[in-house]
């Protein structure tokens, strides 16, 4: 099957419908120090993982009390914690400068 690519006015859907953050670990779009990927990531091993189109993050997942980690509160959220490594040190050390600066973590 050939691979569809995501057009320029779809992207721009997504970051809309994303309210320009990573539908995965909530970093403002502005803020990343990577390109985000527009592409959903499908699982394939037998871990299913967590899908931004159809589930919701706050069943997934939760802050920690410091609001730096990622917490899975499921396996899929788990497994999906794991699999993108959602709390690796880069991404800690930027939720940190912008909770210190009143944008992390983002509530609607």
């Amino acid at each position: 099957m050939p691979r569809r690519y995501i057009t320029v006015e779809e992207q721009q859907q997504i970051i809309e419908r994303a309210k320009s953050r990573c539908e995965y670990c909530q970093c403002p779009m502005a803020y990343s120090a990577q390109p985000f990927v527009f592409e959903h990531i499908i699982a394939v091993v037998q871990a299913l993982l967590y899908n931004p189109r159809h589930q919701q993050w706050q069943a997934h997942f939760a802050w920690s009390d410091d609001y730096l980690h990622i917490i899975g509160l499921t396996p899929t959220g788990r497994a999906t914690v794991e699999a993108l490594k959602l709390n690796r040190a880069g991404v800690i050390n930027i939720r940190r400068l912008l909770r210190l600066a009143g944008h992390h973590p983002f509530t609607e």
